[in-house]
């Protein structure tokens, strides 16, 4: 790991970031020293809870996608490459390599989620051709929305996960319930967003 972290000013001083509680931009601070090279960690909420900040601090830094959910407890820094750059002779690989996959580097240097689908649009017809349906294409626009206003990507993951299980209709509206049922209001806590929505609770 690199002994220095830098912040850039234009995401330290950019009315998205100032905007967020003081507590949720200090912990973006801690959150970005103890990232690896690559900004990714494996230990989000144990950095939160040990500086005495809540569920609900970092799931505002998720919620206004300065960290992003690469599922299975990794996080990802949004703008690490942004805030910083490490010389190749001290640039020390991530070993999160699988997650690594699920993200890309946008043209500004900011990461974005790269969501692996639990189903393929690109399904073949009869006859060998390609053949997207139109609820497919439906799904794929809902699932866009949900990464773009900051829905963590392992939630838009289960949702695609209990679809493709084939137990439900295969309609973009039913895909839209899973969501909502994922996420809904009963299921909040004041520490926090918790999504613990067993799959046999998603009713028809």
């Amino acid at each position: 790991m690199a002994d220095r972290r830098m912040f850039a000013k234009t995401i330290l001083e950019s009315d998205a970031f100032t905007s967020m509680s003081a507590k949720a931009q200090c912990l973006y601070v801690h959150l970005c020293m103890n990232a690896d090279d690559d900004g990714l960690m494996n230990n989000a909420m144990s950095v939160c809870r040990s500086l005495g900040f809540t569920k609900a601090n970092l799931q505002e830094l998720f919620g206004k996608r300065f960290l992003l959910d690469l599922g299975d407890g990794i996080t990802a820094v949004k703008h690490w490459k942004i805030n910083n750059y490490i010389q190749k002779d001290r640039y020390k690989p991530t070993i999160y390599q699988e997650k690594m996959n699920l993200i890309k580097v946008k043209e500004d240097g900011s990461y974005t989620d790269c969501i692996q689908f639990g189903y393929s649009l690109d399904t073949q017809d009869s006859i060998g051709k390609s053949k997207v349906s139109e609820e497919d294409i439906k799904i794929k626009e809902i699932v866009g929305r949900m990464l773009e206003v900051g829905y963590p990507a392992s939630l838009v993951d289960e949702a695609l996960s209990i679809y493709d299980k084939g137990l439900y209709p295969k309609t973009a509206d039913f895909f839209q319930k899973i969501i909502n049922t994922l996420t809904n209001a009963e299921i909040y806590n004041k520490d926090g967003y918790i999504y613990a929505m067993a799959q046999n609770e998603v009713k028809a």
